[in-house]
């Protein structure tokens, strides 16, 4: 981020977050929450969470949809450094963390924390609008929160943040990337991208279902320390809320959870000396070469996704590599010219980001406060941890992504850039002028924060991008940045009988599969698995690599079903009331198949799968093609089909039935019966029509000349209709007919046509 941000706002993140869990410093009242809503919480395991009647000031918006997630990656815990320099690893009370949506609104963002001892604290974003959760009295001692600690009985409300608490338009904070020659694609440099090993794939991601998680190690330092009242369990919930709240926007926006993960917090105790060092004047640059080559020499076997450095130190900046998470770290080179500067001789070059605290103290408390209770409400350093997490995976400064012509149309623009908020950057390609806010306001990307709009508010929203704007074009940079840094998650199915599902394997990857109708037989912790599917579900692998970078895909699978039996497709003898002819089709039932779908073939002789189209779908056993259906053009009159079925279940589909004919002829006097003495011409008439489209369907010779009305009909002609007909049924690959008297013999016994000839060839037609 570039130019003059409010020093209150980079340090303030979340003044419900630390141990005090308390709401204060908003200037619009609070409002109570219902006293239901904790027990949920504090009830809820692996389940969704709804909570309802909850204020925020639009009754039709009134219920968090919440899901619990896992935020730390292993076991809880912090180091510590002590006064002689040695850490000790402390265990973190564990606390739940949900995660989620107000109902009703995509674009919000909701994060709730509760506490080991029933404490809860909360962040709800919705459009601009933030509302802070928690306990509505401060201790006497915000300070001292550790030694007068919040009663989980306190009044549990909630508080819209007046967004004049962010103001302050004299402060100053930056993203530092604008100001260094910063490698800014590691996907251009060779050193970086021999070491990543990424997917070619297309801006925008990977598959839609993929989803992804990243685990973030937290590095802070003492002067954050000092300004949390020296108290190792306010920072270790700073962090938490921090990451959390953070998730749920990266959730929400980019399909990433953020965990923390590897060698987490490091808390520095007050007579304990930093074991980074930088500090002001010194560029943030320095401190970001100085975090590298600290973690690369300190922390080589330690996996983790990125790290990303909370200080309490008054940088009014941040800085972060950009296109680097999940990556290897890259030796600057001794004079640092592999990373563009002599800032980095001697560093290193990896996924770390540094985010500067920019806060001005009081003379009365010691270090560099990222916040003030009870007075300040201010979420900035949220929105500064997002943005340099966001360049981490490759999220570019919004004023430097240009729109096309068709984009300016499609959004109702006319500007050049997703937005103008910054217009002094010196990266290639950003947009360069005086700075103004778009209407929608800018975004966590953006600069727009800088910008002061109409009242005196910060012109930013807690965001990637949302679509309908122009900023709908930065989540795709992010999406990509991370898919790119993550293993080919393409599931690929084995056939029926032998369900198997394989996805490529990957140097140093882990792989975890799960069914949720079924079991895994064989390979449940490799590429390639056997399982067996008995209802309709998914199968899902989760793919983590030597980073901790892990995506997530799922298909949709379903128990092996086997070809119906018995299909009968029969022409129904009289036509409908519109008009058309109709075909009834029947089959046998098909253990565990919920459904049919039935499909006809009149064209092409009926030799692929492909020459099948949609007839219809059912429950039952029998379905009706044609009539007065509207949906799908109904059979055609004195046409053959080939009726298939497959029987479904999901996902699943058996193999295609074997072919049933039917041809849509309506025979006069149908059924010959006893009381039907004479044959008469039109019958071997109607036959030769139909036999004709059964030889067009099989693309075999059809019949000549039908007889002429009032002439005998002669044997010949019946056999002649024998022969095709069969030729044709022998394309189409149906049964070999058997038929009476065959052959008629004109010169022999068999000189008579009877009923029953003209039956049998009816059968071989239907």
């Amino acid at each position: 981020m570039n130019g003059d941000l409010s020093v209150r706002r980079v340090v303030s993140f979340l003044f419900f977050v630390v141990s005090v869990n308390q709401v204060s410093g908003a200037a619009l009242p609070a409002r109570s929450l219902p006293s239901g809503i904790v027990a949920p919480l504090l009830a809820a395991n692996a389940a969704p969470v709804t909570l309802r009647d909850i204020p925020l000031g639009q009754p039709e918006l009134d219920s968090l949809e919440l899901e619990p997630f896992s935020l730390w990656a292993e076991e809880p815990h912090v180091l510590i450094s002590g006064a002689d320099g040695k850490q000790e690893r402390v265990a973190v009370p564990v606390a739940r963390f949900f995660r989620g949506v107000v109902k009703g609104r995509d674009d919000s963002a909701v994060y709730f924390r509760v506490g080991p001892a029933g404490e809860i604290n909360g962040l709800v974003l919705l459009g601009e609008k933030r509302f802070a959760v928690g306990r509505s009295m401060a201790p006497a001692n915000p300070r001292k929160a550790d030694e007068e600690p919040m009663s989980v009985d306190s009044p549990l409300v909630i508080a819209e943040v007046d967004p004049l608490a962010e103001g302050d338009p004299s402060a100053t904070w930056s993203c530092a990337i604008d100001r260094n020659p910063m490698l800014t694609s590691r996907l251009t440099t060779p050193g970086i991208a021999a070491a990543q090993s990424l997917k070619p794939i297309a801006l925008g991601g990977g598959l839609t279902t993929t989803t992804y998680n990243l685990k973030l190690s937290i590095h802070t330092d003492y002067e954050l320390y000092a300004g949390l009242g020296s108290s190792a369990s306010a920072v270790t919930t700073y962090v938490e809320n921090l990451v959390g709240a953070a998730s749920a926007i990266f959730s929400r926006d980019v399909r990433t959870t953020l965990q923390i993960a590897g060698t987490p917090i490091i808390v520095t105790s007050p007579t304990a000396q930093d074991q980074l060092t930088t500090a002001p004047p010194d560029d943030v640059s320095l401190a970001l070469a100085e975090l590298g080559k600290y973690w690369h020499d300190t922390y080589p076997n330690v996996q983790r996704s990125a790290v990303v450095m909370v200080s309490g130190k008054l940088f009014n900046s941040g800085i972060a590599w950009e296109n680097t998470v999940c990556g290897n770290d890259v030796y600057c080179g001794d004079d640092g010219s592999t990373c563009g500067s002599t800032d980095f001789a001697g560093k290193y070059m990896g996924a770390y980001a540094f985010c500067g605290s920019s806060f001005t103290v009081s003379a009365t408390v010691p270090g560099n406060v990222p916040y003030t209770l009870p007075n300040d409400a201010s979420f900035w350093m949220l929105l500064a941890f997002c943005h340099e997490v966001g360049h981490l995976c490759n999220g570019p400064h919004t004023n430097c992504v240009t729109l096309t012509a068709a984009e300016k149309s499609t959004y109702g623009v006319t500007r050049d850039y997703v937005d103008l908020c910054e217009g002094a950057e010196t990266e290639t390609g950003c947009y360069s002028g005086t700075p103004s806010s778009p209407t929608e306001l800018g975004t966590i990307m953006s600069a727009c924060q800088n910008f002061f709009g109409t009242g005196g508010y910060r012109q930013s929203r807690y965001t990637f991008g949302q679509s309908g704007e122009p900023s709908a074009k930065i989540p795709p940079y992010l999406i990509s940045g991370i898919d790119q840094a993550t293993p080919v998650a393409t599931i690929t199915l084995g056939a029926c009988p032998s369900q198997s599902a394989s996805v490529a394997s990957c140097t140093g990857c882990t792989y975890a599969w799960v069914i949720s109708s079924g079991t895994i037989n064989s390979g449940q912790s490799t590429n390639s698995i056997t399982f067996t599917a008995t209802l309709s579900g998914t199968l899902n692998v989760t793919i983590t690599n030597s980073h901790s970078c892990s995506i997530s895909n799922s298909v949709a699978v379903g128990p092996c079903l086997s070809a119906p039996a018995s299909v009968t497709a029969t022409p129904i003898a009289s036509q409908s009331p519109c008009g058309n002819p109709s075909v009834q089709v029947t089959w046998a039932s098909v253990t565990n198949a919920t459904g049919y779908t039935l499909l006809r073939c009149g064209i092409n002789h009926c030799a692929s799968t492909s020459d099948f189209t949609f007839a219809g779908s059912t429950t039952a056993l029998s379905f009706t093609d044609g009539g007065c259906r509207t949906d799908l053009t109904p059979p055609l009159p004195n046409t053959a089909y080939i009726y298939k079925v497959v029987a479904t279940a999901g996902a699943s589909s058996s193999p295609y039935s074997t072919g049933d004919l039917a041809t849509t002829i309506l025979f006069t006097d149908d059924p010959i019966t006893t009381g039907v003495t004479v044959v008469k011409a039109v019958h071997v008439s109607q036959l030769r029509t139909a036999v004709a489209a059964v030889c067009t369907l099989a693309g075999t010779t059809a019949p000549g000349s039908p007889p002429v009305a009032g002439n005998p009909i002669a044997a010949a002609y019946i056999n002649t209709l024998r022969t095709l007909l069969d030729s044709a049924r022998a394309a189409l690959g149906l049964s070999a007919m058997t038929y009476a008297d065959n052959p008629l013999n004109p010169s022999g016994q068999h000189t008579i046509i009877k009923k029953a000839h003209i039956v049998d060839l009816r059968n071989g037609v239907r």
